[in-house]
């Protein structure tokens, strides 16, 4: 199994860099999930991905993610979202008890 990871930053420190590197790890996962080319380079094989949004707000992610993948989600691709550990009773602050 391969890992590729692009940490978070919030976008109240650096709003310039978490912008590019949000919409960068947006693209790879898209594009990685079923084509075989990004920027010139090649992907030898499709790859699953799974994406933690804990920070970004889930309609903004929709529509941009919805840009960029056109018409149809792609299959390889999994997004969750604060609201989906809010949901589920898993807490996401360090400061929580639980957590």
């Amino acid at each position: 199994m391969r890992v590729f990871y692009i940490g978070g930053t919030s976008f109240h420190s650096l709003p310039d860099d978490a912008t590019v590197k949000t919409t960068l790890q947006h693209n790879i996962a898209v594009v990685g999930s079923e084509r075989r080319e990004y920027l010139g380079y090649a992907i030898p094989k499709p790859f699953r991905t799974v994406s933690f949004y804990l920070e970004d707000d889930g309609r903004e992610l929709q529509l941009k993610l919805g840009r960029m993948a056109g018409d149809t989600a792609p299959k390889n691709f999994h997004l969750y979202t604060r609201l989906d550990f809010m949901e589920w009773k898993i807490p996401i602050n360090i400061r929580d008890e639980k957590f």
